[in-house]
């Protein structure tokens, strides 16, 4: 019999490989075997938006704490620097990914997230203010000197008069994690990304996220047509993803 792919997938991996050796084409399981191929090159692409997120958030500290850079964050920096390289290598396509201005506006929101987790601090402009060549240059830093370091991002977004915020942030990014935002979800890399589009989608329509504003399709509808014109086509279904993830905490809770 059959090993189910849902129950043990070790074994159903050790029989389709036996299947395919033996040139038992008609016994193998072609759809979730075309499945496990797909999701290899998306692996690749999370590990690649992953590091570039870590990356991203270490420059974005460099340039907002001047007074705790040290050679702890320059080392980490220098890591997250190599291991990309060393990635583009070994897969030369994903070179497309990180030329792409919408894959580095995500792993930007993702930035964003890590860094107001470890720091605190809010307030970042929404779009990466550094080219690619930059970020990916050995010795390139943001700033030139600590005076300087923390100006350009402070007022950036200083036209905003007050912080907005996620309403139940806490339980809805539980709520994601068990339904497994960030495995191997098609749209996130992490349930970090889901609050990092929510909070670009506040931001962009100056409003609070809570279920007052956001409890149904119709309101999904509304806010996209809202954010026509704003942001890329590809990034506002993020968006939307990450809404239709948070009407569908709004109705499991009752709010």
């Amino acid at each position: 019999m059959a090993t189910n792919y849902e129950h043990d997938i070790v074994a159903w991996a050790t029989e389709q490989a036996y299947l395919l050796r033996s040139g038992k084409l008609s016994a193998i399981d072609m759809e979730h075997i075309a499945e496990e191929i797909e999701d290899v090159g998306k692996s690749e692409q999370r590990e690649l938006a992953s590091r570039m997120a870590v990356l991203l958030s270490h420059l974005l500290k460099w340039q907002c704490q001047p007074e705790r850079q040290s050679s702890s964050w320059q080392r980490t920096i220098k890591e997250q620097r190599k291991a990309i390289e060393r990635r583009l290598k070994k897969t030369p396509s994903l070179k497309v990914s990180v030329n792409d201005s919408e894959w580095l506006e995500d792993a930007w929101g993702d930035a964003i997230s890590i860094t107001i987790n470890e720091t605190g601090m809010s307030n970042f402009p929404e779009s990466c203010p550094w080219t690619t060549e930059d970020i990916l240059s050995e010795n390139w830093l943001p700033t030139s000197g600590r005076a300087k370091s923390s100006a350009p991002v402070k007022s950036a977004l200083a036209r905003y008069e007050k912080e907005l915020v996620i309403q139940h942030e806490k339980l809805y990014r539980e709520f994601i994690i068990e339904r497994g935002v960030g495995s191997k979800d098609h749209v996130a890399s992490s349930p970090d990304s889901y609050i990092s589009y929510l909070r670009s989608v506040s931001t962009l329509i100056g409003s609070d996220i809570n279920p007052a504003v956001l409890r149904s399709e119709a309101d999904i509808n509304n806010i996209s047509k809202k954010l026509e014109g704003k942001r890329a086509p590809k990034t506002i279904r993020n968006y939307c993803s990450a809404m239709h993830q948070y009407v569908a905490f709004v109705k499991a809770n009752g709010l």
